[in-house]
């Protein structure tokens, strides 16, 4: 018995810690996850959370991954700031839990204002900055839930907005943005800048434009501002990573209040002119095509190549390799006489080439037909009619702007 009471008080005075995963946790919003605590000293949370399995140290901020019930914590200058679950049974306190859908999460804070739906690299991001919490999105389904401190609450929502009057020194006549940058990182497009608050404190997110030709959107986003909110005075920093397919031409940005997201408190654009960082995007819109019957040349030694991007490619050369299926037919010796002529034979041949061609310049939305510079002589495939395929891959060119 004396054994049985001494596990039972060890239990009681040394809990689990919460990395372990032993049973489900809880999820306070704006408080924390298990016994992890926003605002707590990072020794008390690694006490609770246990030993990270990774660490990553960027300035002031360090990060620390684990392989329990808590995923990562995010601590600044010794202090907890965010705590991040994505332990199956973890769930908030209004009821959201992990695998639940996205909807759920929404359908829970009924009478939150100012939410930001915002694009991640896993899938998207639902931020309840009043609440203290956000929610990772995949394929439809809570995957994470991180907990982080409340912003102050809103005024209520239902009162209505007040009308700056030009020239007065309201918060929403104060709100600019001061930076504004756009570049690529191979496959994405990344938009970062920063906004002042010049008027009374307020929680602040940028909408996000990638614009193209005839200022066409060609991918859109939004991202709270960092710190939220932001004081009188202050400046909240943002960074978005958008998939990028398309030439931008310019970024454009609005920035909204999380009260009242419905009212533009500033915009900015900025014109992105190095094109020079789009050539692999103007690569994947250039094609390549085999024409079946060229005029006077025979098949398989021409090719047109199509820019589909809005940007002028110079110094084109591109490496091919076809492939192109044929039928000869071939009528054998005759026999002596009186013997029936032979029937003719048909034959298939599969034709494989090489070569390159080379475009001096292309201008945007145009096809030209080029000579294929073959490394041998042709194949069997030299008549009309042959079906070629092509794989290719660019060998060197440069983009600039359309003259």
């Amino acid at each position: 018995m004396r054994g049985v009471l001494g596990v039972v008080l060890a239990l009681l005075l040394f809990p689990a810690p919460a990395g372990t995963g032993a049973a489900p946790c809880v999820v306070q919003e704006g408080v924390g996850v298990d016994g992890v605590r926003v605002g707590s000293p990072i020794a008390r949370a690694l006490a609770a959370a246990g030993r990270p399995v990774a660490q990553v140290i960027r300035g002031t901020e360090t990060v620390y991954q684990f392989a329990g019930a808590i995923y990562r914590l995010t601590a600044v200058r010794g202090v907890v700031q965010r705590v991040a679950t994505r332990q199956a049974g973890c769930a908030t306190a209004r009821g959201v839990a992990i695998g639940d859908p996205a909807a759920r999460a929404v359908a829970a804070y009924p009478r939150t204002v100012g939410w930001v739906r915002a694009r991640a690299v896993e899938g998207e991001r639902l931020i309840f900055p009043f609440e203290g919490v956000e929610f990772l999105v995949v394929a439809g389904r809570v995957r994470q839930i991180e907990v982080f401190s409340r912003t102050a609450a809103p005024p209520s929502a239902a009162a209505p907005p007040a009308t700056p009057v030009p020239g007065t020194a309201g918060a929403e006549a104060e709100v600019t943005v001061v930076e504004l940058t756009g570049r690529t990182e191979g496959n994405t497009f990344v938009v970062s800048g920063r906004v002042r608050n010049g008027g009374a404190p307020q929680a602040l997110f940028v909408e996000i434009a990638l614009l193209g030709p005839g200022d066409r959107p060609v991918a859109t986003g939004s991202v709270p501002l960092v710190p939220n909110p932001i004081g009188q005075g202050r400046t909240g920093a943002f960074e978005e990573r958008l998939t990028l397919d398309q030439v931008v031409q310019k970024v454009r940005v609005v920035v909204r209040s999380m009260n009242r997201p419905a009212r533009a408190l500033a915009e900015a654009v900025a014109e992105i002119r190095d094109v020079r960082q789009f050539a692999a995007v103007v690569e994947r819109q250039l094609e390549v095509t085999i024409p079946p019957n060229p005029e006077g040349r025979p098949g398989g030694t021409v090719a047109v190549v199509t820019n589909r991007s809005a940007l002028r490619v110079t110094g084109l050369t591109i490496a091919l390799e076809l492939q192109g299926t044929c039928v000869i037919w071939s009528q054998p010796p005759p026999p002596p006489p009186p013997a029936p002529l032979p029937t003719p034979q048909r034959t298939t041949f599969t034709d494989t080439r090489r070569g390159t061609i080379s475009i001096p310049a292309l201008d945007p939305g145009t096809s030209v037909e080029v000579p294929i510079a073959l490394e041998g002589p042709p194949g069997a495939c030299i008549g009309p009619g042959t079906q070629w395929s092509v794989t290719w891959r660019v060998t060197g060119m440069a983009v600039e702007a359309p003259q």
